[in-house]
C-alpha cells in the first residue's frame, strides 16, 4: 500500500512516502436520510434528504528522527492518496487490480504521539473538505477483474 502526500497544486504522484506508513482508516458519511410528509403515514417519501457529507480518517506514520517528524508537522501536506495494486487481471494489457483513495483537500487534527520500537510514531486525524478548484472532497477508484469503478 502506497501513501502520497503533497501541497495543493502539486502533482501528487511525485510525492510518495517511501517508508514509515503504518496504517490508515477512513469513514465516509454520506448524509442521506429519509423524509416524511403529511401523506406519508406508514412509509418514507421517495424524496431523500441530503445533509452534509463528512469524510474523516487517520493515518499512522513512523519517523526515524524527531527532526523528520517536526518537518512533517511544520509542512502538513494538504492532499493525499492511498493506493494499493493487486494481482494481474490481463497479462496482455498489464492491467492489475487497484484500490485508490484520493483526498483533494484535507485539514489535519491534533496528532497523537507514541513509539514503535525505538522510533517515534504519530497518528494523525484528518478531515477531507471541499476543494473549490476540483469541486470534490475525495475521489475513489476500484479496478477488479470485472469492472472499474471511479
Amino acid at each position: 500500500t502506497k501513501l502520497f502526500e503533497a501541497d495543493l497544486g502539486a502533482t501528487l504522484t511525485n510525492f510518495e512516502v517511501k517508508s514509515g506508513f503504518i496504517s490508515f482508516s477512513v469513514t465516509h458519511t454520506n448524509g442521506l436520510n429519509g423524509k416524511r410528509f403529511m401523506n406519508d403515514t406508514d412509509r418514507f417519501s421517495r424524496k431523500i434528504g441530503r445533509d452534509k457529507r463528512y469524510i474523516m480518517g487517520q493515518i499512522r506514520r513512523e519517523f526515524d528522527t524527531r527532526k523528520q517528524r517536526d518537518n512533517w508537522l511544520a509542512k502538513k501536506p494538504q492532499q493525499m492518496r492511498i493506493e494499493q495494486t493487486g494481482s494481474v487481471i490481463d497479462s496482455g494489457a498489464s492491467s492489475t487490480k487497484l484500490a485508490r483513495l484520493d483526498f483533494t483537500r484535507i485539514y489535519w487534527g491534533s496528532p497523537t504521539e507514541d513509539t514503535r520500537g525505538s522510533n517515534l510514531t504519530l497518528t494523525m486525524p484528518f478531515t477531507a473538505v471541499l476543494n473549490s478548484s476540483s469541486g470534490d472532497r475525495a475521489k475513489y477508484a476500484w479496478k477488479t477483474a470485472n469492472s472499474t469503478v471511479v
